[in-house]
């Protein structure tokens, strides 16, 4: 069985900008690899919706990034994915149950289309 764990994304104000709950993906010692299904309610300041594609996100300890990747729940093949520019993070194990991020404000995105851009900086 896997393990629960949620998800905080933080603002650089210390204000907490959204919160899900996902899996961990016992992967890799070096990384921290958490699923996230369909269907799994995504809080965020503005607003509570449903996630309509499955979700891996990988977290690297002391990394200044994390990367989060969607694709279809049908057929499994990718459909965005963007890396945060964070705060380093704590050094998280396959056991944490709770993961804290701090967003920089800077994103790069991929589309379906593997054509790429920057948002919120």
């Amino acid at each position: 069985m896997l393990l629960e764990v949620e998800i905080q994304k933080m603002l650089v104000d210390g204000s907490k900008w959204g919160a899900w709950k996902g899996y961990q993906l016992p992967l890799s010692d070096e990384y921290v690899s958490i699923w996230t299904p369909v269907g799994t309610p995504m809080h965020w300041r503005p607003g509570t919706w449903i996630l309509e594609r499955h979700s891996l996100t990988y977290f690297w300890p002391h990394a200044w990034y994390t990367i989060h990747i969607g694709y279809d729940h049908q057929d499994g093949h990718f459909v965005s994915g963007y890396c945060d520019v964070v705060l380093p993070t704590d050094p998280y194990t396959s056991t944490s149950q709770r993961l804290i991020y701090v967003d920089l404000y800077v994103d790069v995105v991929i589309r379906e289309d593997f054509s790429v851009y920057t948002k919120d900086q």
